[in-house]
């Protein structure tokens, strides 16, 4: 479903879906005219628009309806 040109980074595209809302919404929380803790903040690797793991979290974190997955280890028979 999405291009793996930047394994480490994250798209407008997977926020949308993590924070489940519409890639359009994501946009207009990059804008530079939003609030600092209301931004999104994004970086340009050639000409498309990512966000790296550690920005998405805090962004995320940040988001009302949020709910961060939680690990549990696995069972040592696997």
């Amino acid at each position: 479903m999405f291009a793996a040109a930047h394994p480490e980074l994250l798209s407008l595209s997977e926020i949308a879906l993590l924070a489940d809302i519409q890639e359009r919404s994501v946009r207009n929380y990059t804008h530079s005219t939003r609030d600092g803790l209301e931004r999104l903040r994004t970086l340009k690797v050639g000409g498309r628009t990512y966000v790296t793991p550690h920005d998405a979290k805090e962004w995320l974190s940040r988001r009302r309806r949020f709910i961060p997955t939680r690990r549990t280890p696995a069972p040592d028979n696997y």
